[in-house]
């Protein structure tokens, strides 16, 4: 079940945007390897009135990044930061 949400996440973001109007056009594999790439994912927050879990855009990126490298065979540590301030971001 992993393996499919990784690779149904990579083929649902495997697009480049560009041109005076921004449209996207299909890109297959240009992500794939950005991802398989990674040794690190960091993830910043600064609404500090909003926890992380309570939406689930960011549990959707953070986990379906996650899936991926791990449909591609790899792993990366994941931080999560919250810089509501950001001289000082906080993990």
């Amino acid at each position: 079940a992993r393996e499919e949400i990784g690779r149904a996440y990579l083929d649902a973001t495997s697009h480049a945007y560009g041109g005076v109007e921004g449209e996207g056009i299909s890109a297959p594999g240009a992500f794939e390897d950005r991802v398989a790439d990674a040794d690190l994912l960091v993830h910043t927050g600064d609404d500090p009135g909003r926890d992380i879990l309570e939406g689930s855009a960011d549990v959707a990126f953070i986990g379906g990044f996650s899936a991926a490298l791990a449909a591609l065979g790899k792993n990366a540590d994941v931080i999560v930061l919250d810089t509501t301030d950001p001289q000082k971001p906080k993990p």
